[in-house]
Formats: C-alpha cells, structure tokens, sequence
C-alpha cells in the first residue's frame, strides 16, 4: 500500500500527456517545463557555486539526488533539442527555447552523471538521424575527439571531482564498478528465489542483505540497473511487461514520423517537435 503511491504518479503522468490535445496547450506546457526548468536550474546552480566556489565542486542534487535529478534533466533537454532541430518551429521559438535550454544544460552537466549524458549523447544521435543526417557524421566525430581529449586531457582541465567520475581506469577498475557488478550478481539471485511475483515494488534495502553473504554493499535499497531492478521488484513475466511497454515506444515513434509530422509543412509544429 504505501508503494502504490508509485500507481497514483503514473496516472498523473498519463493524466498530463492527455491534456496536450493542441498546439497552444503543447505550447502552454512547454513553457511551463521549461520555465520550471531553468529556474531550478539556476537556483541548484548558484547554491553549488556558493558553497563550493566552484560549478563542478560536487554533483549537483537538484531534485533529489544527482541520478534522478540526472534523468529529468536530460529528458528536458532532449525535448528542447527535439524542438530546436524540428524544421517547423520558428524562429522566435527557437531563441526562446535555446535561451531556456543554456542553463539546464549545463545543470546536467553538473549532475555528473555518465548515464543521463550518455542517454543525451544516444538521444541527439537519433534525432539527427531522423531529422539531420548530414549532421550526424559531423556529430559523431564531435563525441569522438571530445572522449579522446578526455581521456588524454582530463586530468589537467577537470576538477578532480568531475575527473573522478570520468577516469577511465577509474571507471574499469574502481569501486563504483566493483559494487555494481556484485549488486547485479545479487539482483540476479533474487530473481532466481522469486522468478513469477518478484520481491515486490519495495525498499530492498531489507531484503537485499543475505543475498550478498559476507560482502556487505553501502546502504542502497535499489540495484543501480532500472533492468535488473525491474526484474527483482517484479519478476520475469513482470520484468517482460515492462519491455514490450518499453519496446513499444520506437514503433509508436517511427509510425508518426512515416505520417512525416517533421517535414517543413507540417501543420503542428509543436507536435511534431
């Protein structure tokens, strides 16, 4: 019962998408996201600085902690890149929304966290290939030479908490992986004890403890894979749910950009933004 409150946060979700209904409520709602965005992004922003000195002193927590605040950061710019590249939008729009995008880009940057950037970095690959491929080559290449003189350079021009996060024997090596792999291992045991229910939507942070034997994790309740994580919380028929929901996703996609919402004379440009 107390995790059902997760249900009552979908539907809220559902609730709002069901209200874009038109290109000025899209609008509307864009602003408002936007608006809410930058904002806190600025004000997360300052606070850092003003403690640390520094933007890339310690990742920035914004919403709740640096993962999650990651996550909704990176959703937000992707939209506003999606509108950026969509050749309907126009011109007044796209300064507004660049201008917006400047400070909530760069608060995910200081979230520091490698899976929300690399979920940008795949978003606006795909994006360019759908609306942009003469761009995409020029972009890869970007990606590229920017890994290469992390990696040879990062050291030197990074501070040494973001470094930390981006060294790449680090990365292989440290204790970040280390914790992962063994609470994937956990995850997987889990599943094993409970294939058909799962565990069910909960804390593990409980349950999770005689699965690791002797080796004791930091206190987390989860697993640090949404996959896996599903997996124990839901079991395998829950778990293959959630990937045809998810898988869904790329056809419900691919059927609207056939019925070309993107072209130039699109008669809903923030829809197909």
């Amino acid at each position: 019962l107390v995790f059902a409150k997760r249900f009552f946060l979908f539907a809220a979700l559902w609730l709002g998408a069901g209200l874009a209904t038109s290109e000025y409520r899209r609008r509307l709602m864009l602003g408002a996201i936007m608006l809410g965005a930058t904002g806190i992004s600025l004000l997360s922003a300052w606070r850092v600085y003003r403690q640390m000195g520094t933007l890339f002193g310690d990742r920035l927590a914004h919403v709740s902690n640096p993962m999650t605040s990651g996550a909704i950061l990176m959703l937000v710019v992707l939209l506003a890149l999606g509108l950026l590249l969509n050749r309907a939008t126009g011109a007044r729009a796209r300064v507004v929304i660049g201008v917006a995008l400047a400070p909530v880009a760069l608060a995910l940057m200081m979230t520091m966290t490698r899976s929300a950037l690399l979920g940008l970095a795949a978003g606006v690959g795909l994006m360019l290939l759908i609306s942009h491929r003469r761009w995409l080559l020029g972009f890869v290449a970007l990606l590229v030479l920017l890994a290469a003189g992390i990696a040879l350079f990062g050291e030197d021009v990074l501070s040494a908490r973001a470094w930390s996060r981006l060294d790449p024997d680090y990365i292989i090596s440290g204790k970040n992986t280390v914790t992962r792999l063994e609470m994937w291992r956990v995850g997987w045991n889990m599943v094993q004890a409970e294939p058909i229910t799962g565990v069910g939507d909960c804390d593990l942070q409980d349950l999770a403890p005689p699965y690791y034997g002797q080796w004791k994790p930091e206190p987390f309740g989860h697993l640090h894979s949404n996959l896996v994580h599903l997996a124990v919380i839901w079991g395998i028929p829950g778990f293959v749910l959630a990937m045809l929901f998810i898988g869904n996703q790329p056809r419900l996609l691919w059927k609207r950009w056939r019925r070309q919402l993107g072209g130039h004379d699109t008669p809903s440009p923030w829809h197909s933004g």
